[in-house]
């Protein structure tokens, strides 16, 4: 993550951006300049002073007729203006739904929503591109309000149009969720938070009585080594204790008194009698 990110995501070069901008300018202008070529040379190849003339010299003499009579020639500005504006708007919708466009996919930008890093969508990416090329239409000054706002922000680089559709954009390397993830964590004090699992014998094998399971078990309550199972005063058990419960201590089991030396047989046992009895000759 490069320093200056805000939000998690880190900005986009200006030098990538503006070669983004460069080639959607391009792709939106062929389809236009087709259409006034077009217009231009049917409009006046069949007047009678062009029917000699190659395609080129129509093109130069007819776009010389339109700026000095454009009143009596309108329809041809106003219908490569119309192209142009179709053009931008349908790039508009596909980069603000798929957030890349084919500057973008070139130039390996994307454009997403300032918090959350998904796609911005169609509806604020023609706003912001409505604000964007209004802006860029005031003669003289249009282009330099652009460039001088976005380079104010040394953080996110935004303009004007992406601080009113709340857009940036961010290079296409970088993954939403882990960048969302790097800045909970920053601000978490340099760890991400621990979250317990609950304990299941096949993720930690069967612990045996007593025994203290290793693992996320150990900081969930109910889980290691749990109250003593000993049944209440009422001769109810405890409802704490659990199959891995220390189990309640109990006295060992009585030796045989046939093991023990102190315990003495009765005299008149055959035991005794037997020890008793003198041996065999």
């Amino acid at each position: 993550m490069r320093a200056g990110a805000v939000g998690g995501f880190a900005p986009a070069r200006l030098g990538t951006r503006f070669a983004a901008w460069l080639i959607d300018s391009v792709v939106c202008f062929v389809p236009a300049a087709i259409a006034y070529l077009a217009l231009v040379y049917f409009t006046f190849h069949s007047q009678w002073y062009f029917q000699s003339a190659s395609f080129f010299e129509v093109i130069e003499k007819g776009t010389e007729l339109v700026f000095n009579y454009p009143v009596d020639y309108l329809h041809v500005p106003l219908i490569t203006v119309g192209v142009w504006i179709t053009a931008a708007l349908i790039l508009c919708v596909i980069g603000g739904v798929s957030s890349q466009t084919l500057g973008r996919k070139i130039t390996g930008v994307r454009l997403v929503q300032a918090h959350t890093g998904d796609p911005l969508g169609g509806g604020s990416a023609l706003m912001r591109g409505a604000i964007f090329n209004v802006i860029a239409a005031v003669p003289g000054i249009g282009f330099i309000v652009h460039v001088l706002v976005i380079l104010s922000d040394t953080s996110q680089h935004q303009g004007i149009h992406d601080r009113a559709a709340r857009a940036r954009i961010i290079p296409a390397n970088i993954d939403p969720a882990v960048a969302r993830l790097h800045d909970a964590t920053a601000q978490g004090g340099g760890s991400a938070p621990y979250v317990s699992a609950p304990y299941t014998p096949a993720a930690y094998g069967s612990a045996p009585y007593g025994s203290v399971s290793h693992g996320p078990a150990d900081h969930a309550p109910g889980y290691g080594v749990t109250p003593s199972g000993a049944p209440h005063a009422d001769g109810r058990p405890d409802p704490q204790a659990s199959a891995y419960s220390t189990p309640p201590a109990s006295a060992p089991p009585e030796a045989p008194s046939w093991l023990n030396p102190d315990a003495r047989q009765p005299i008149n046992s055959p035991l005794a009698r037997s020890l008793d009895a003198p041996p065999p000759v």
